[in-house]
């Protein structure tokens, strides 16, 4: 002879209460527990004998029934079953547990008897998950940190790199100007020296007065051209030449 249907729901449902890796429970109007499996009752820190009787705040901590109460009285007045409330709280037995629950109304012969919840103890997923936020955020952070150093790098080493090429071509203007100084300033005594020098070469017959004259001021024009020379700027090639060579070389 078969079993009768409700005695076959009751078998499943005592077998998955027992097996199911769920926490299920089941309370009155009064919200107080009548029946909880063993995963829900060791969430709870107490036995499943201790729970029933008893109401859900009483065993679950003010914490979670501050959360989770209201949606209980929720699905009892209106019958609307809630899936998917994240409870993210602390338990009577002190834990810090996070559950995805879902309530849903009990009803027997069209009268609404009770409420109903099935959860998933979802505490190290979540943290797991915000684990890998965090190092994520720590990662992005690392690499924009990475990339604005490096943007401040090139944005300095290019101002630098400005700032050297403007020192350049100042050095550069400052170095021709010293050049078309110093050729000014030889120009002068290098045409006296020249010119007596030919005066002396070309004149067949000069007094002895006059030749020492000359001559002084040629070399009044050397001693000159001299002291230009050894300006502490440094010279060119060209212009160094013109210094007096020590006799011997």
């Amino acid at each position: 002879m078969a079993d009768p249907p409700d005695q076959i729901d009751l078998a499943h449902l005592d077998t998955m209460m027992r097996f199911a890796p769920l926490s299920m429970a089941f309370w009155d109007r009064d919200l107080r527990f009548v029946r909880i499996n063993e995963v829900a009752a060791s969430i709870d820190g107490i036995s499943v004998e201790e729970h029933i009787g008893r109401t859900f705040r009483e065993v679950v901590g003010d914490d979670v029934a501050d959360q989770a109460e209201s949606v209980l009285r929720r699905v009892l007045e209106t019958g609307e079953p809630v899936v998917g409330l994240d409870v993210h709280a602390t338990w009577a037995s002190g834990e810090v547990r996070q559950f995805d629950a879902s309530f849903y109304p009990v009803e027997l012969d069209g009268e609404r008897i009770g409420v109903g919840s099935v959860g998933v103890d979802v505490t190290l997923v979540r943290r797991s998950e915000r684990l890998r936020e965090r190092d994520a955020t720590e990662r992005a952070a690392v690499a924009d940190a990475r990339t604005r150093a490096a943007d401040i790098a090139l944005s300095e080493a290019h101002d630098a790199g400005e700032a050297a090429g403007r020192r350049g071509a100042e050095y550069e203007r400052a170095l021709r100007d010293y050049r078309q100084l110093i050729r000014h300033r030889m120009a002068n005594p290098l045409q006296v020296i020249c010119g007596m020098s030919r005066t002396l070469l070309e004149r067949e017959e000069l007094d002895t007065e006059t030749s020492r004259g000359m001559l002084e001021h040629i070399l009044e024009q050397a001693n000159r051209l001299e002291r230009i020379a050894l300006d502490p700027v440094t010279l060119t090639v060209e212009e160094a030449e013109l210094r007096p060579r020590p006799r011997g070389t």
